[in-house]
């Protein structure tokens, strides 16, 4: 058995490889992972080192970014020449067009997360957390900037005035940090706080049964878990940059300034218009149906069996 230690800075990377592991264990090959939550720890192990994303540093065998910009694929390949490279699919391909052993693979999103769900855990979440009120809101961006949080909670005292969830995925560390902002702003009973060890099926179930996914942090939206969004059909209200059209692409609703009244106005277009729904959902069933695993971890396993 072959040991491949992961580097990551966060839970997330584990969406975007777990996926993997039927293939790597038919390989010979176990993922031990260690979770960097300095995002700058040296990675000071021995043997094969994959490190998943851009901020890890040190030694590494294999680099994986999760639909990275084209500048970042350039810079972590000036980086780090002598480690493979690996992207998974990108709106920002641009010039990355990489050659062997380097490789632009598909995103692999689990089967379970794509309507109708089946194999999704929506029963057990929504009984175990207390989920029961609409609109139900899932945000899937980063906890790190104050001017986001605020943003984030202007625009669910507005959206929740009446009832509603506000949904924080991964959340459970920051919790204490976030607490006094919403409970100042009446939030308090209307947010469910969530574990990163929550089983796929019930993140899964999360997302299907949501009404609207909020992508408000312009650098540190999660790719992983934005790619289930995706696949959920579920709307996506994203602010506008670099960073959120490789993720998201056509798939989101984007917002181009940072007005609440701009916010506000996209996230009930996106709520209550049918006809805006119906067509983000027509795009992003284009745009993730290639990555359901089914089809996707092909070119994985190829690749794995190429390189390893």
């Amino acid at each position: 058995m072959i040991r491949i230690r992961v580097g990551a800075a966060d839970g997330d990377a584990k969406r975007v490889l777990a996926p993997m592991a039927p293939i790597l264990e038919r390989a010979g090959i176990s993922l031990q992972w260690s979770l960097r939550r300095d995002r700058a720890g040296l990675l000071s192990w021995r043997g094969s080192v994959w490190a998943v994303g851009s901020e890890i540093s040190g030694p590494r065998r294999v680099t994986i970014l999760a639909s990275p910009r084209e500048d970042e694929w350039h810079r972590m390949k000036a980086k780090w020449p002598r480690a493979m490279l690996v992207a998974t699919d990108t709106f920002d391909a641009g010039e990355v067009r990489p050659s062997s052993p380097d490789a632009l693979l598909p995103r692999v999103v689990p089967e379970f997360c794509y309507p109708p769900g089946i194999g999704a855990d929506v029963f057990q979440v929504t009984r175990q957390f207390h989920l029961e009120a609409r609109p139900r809101l899932v945000y899937l961006g980063g906890y790190r900037q104050g001017n986001v949080m605020s943003r984030l909670f202007s625009l669910a005292k507005r959206l929740l005035s009446l009832d509603g969830e506000l949904l924080l995925l991964d959340s459970i560390r920051v919790r204490a940090g976030l607490a006094p902002a919403l409970q100042r702003l009446g939030l308090a009973e209307n947010t469910v706080f969530f574990p990163e060890d929550l089983p796929d099926p019930q993140v899964a179930g999360i997302l299907l049964g949501a009404d609207l996914c909020l992508a408000l942090d312009p650098n540190d939206t999660a790719p992983g878990i934005a790619s289930w969004a995706i696949a959920s059909g579920v709307p996506i209200v994203a602010q506008d940059s670099r960073r959120n059209r490789a993720i998201f692409g056509p798939t989101a609703l984007y917002v181009y300034d940072e007005s609440f009244d701009v916010y506000r106005t996209a996230a009930q277009k996106a709520l209550n218009d049918t006809v805006v729904r119906e067509e983000l959902m027509r795009r992003q069933k284009r745009a993730s149906e290639p990555w359901k695993s089914s089809f996707s971890l092909h070119a994985w396993e190829t690749w794995i069996g190429q390189t390893l």
